[in-house]
């Protein structure tokens, strides 16, 4: 029994080790590629609107990234992910309820206690 335990120690220590060495070696991957300009550009296009599914912010925010993506050298998945190296999937799904955006406000305050 005391055999047992030990080989399931030594096997999930084994398997944790792996795991992080994995995560850290895609970490290194993907932090060499990483440029923070472009980071706070996508940030600085995407706050401009209001985004809710379907609507015209939500729908400009996901062409923006999809132009940096093919501009990386991705392309759209037609069929499946193995058709390409770099391959991206834009989901479409029927919307239940009309979406909508904000087109105009304002507020007015008024002070009652003169």
């Amino acid at each position: 029994m005391m055999k047992t335990k030990i080989l399931f120690v030594l096997l999930f220590a084994g398997l944790a080790t792996y795991a992080q060495n994995q995560t850290a070696e895609y970490f290194k991957l993907t932090r060499n590629g990483f440029n923070e300009k472009n980071a706070y550009e996508t940030k600085a296009f995407v706050e401009k609107y209001f985004r809710v599914p379907g609507n015209t912010g939500f729908n400009a925010s996901i062409h923006y990234v999809e132009n940096i993506l093919k501009k990386a050298g991705f392309t759209e998945q037609k069929q499946n992910e193995f058709e390409a190296p770099l391959t991206y999937r834009i989901e479409k799904r029927p919307m239940k309820n009309n979406t909508w955006e904000p087109v105009d406000a304002s507020i007015d305050i008024f002070n009652v206690y003169h």
